[in-house]
């Protein structure tokens, strides 16, 4: 099986400055940090689609344990405060914010 192609270095970079901009502390938020291991050893690995099905799979349980509000109030500090792309992230639709839990 071909692997897929990696997300650049720079991208990683980008991605990760961009979310350290936001200052979310997932402690201080409560959520499964087993679940979100899932999204970040998917990051780590490299790989742009294990990224994309684990953040298609994770985040609305995530976002139904309470991570929809906090990235939506610190997607509004950033845009306040200038960051980029804060204001295209903020456009974004979060519809995962309503889970359909089973």
């Amino acid at each position: 099986m071909a692997r897929r192609p990696a997300a650049s270095s720079r991208d990683s970079h980008r991605s990760g400055a961009f979310a350290a901009a936001l200052e979310l502390d997932v402690d201080d938020i409560g959520i499964c940090h087993a679940c979100l291991s899932f999204v970040s050893f998917a990051i780590d690995s490299g790989d742009s689609h294990n990224v994309a099905c684990s953040i298609t799979q994770i985040a609305p349980e995530l976002w139904a344990e309470g991570l929809a509000e906090p990235v939506r109030m610190a997607l509004r500090r950033a845009r306040e405060r200038g960051v980029a792309n804060a204001a295209v992230a903020g456009s974004l639709n979060l519809s995962c914010a309503k889970s359909t839990r089973r």
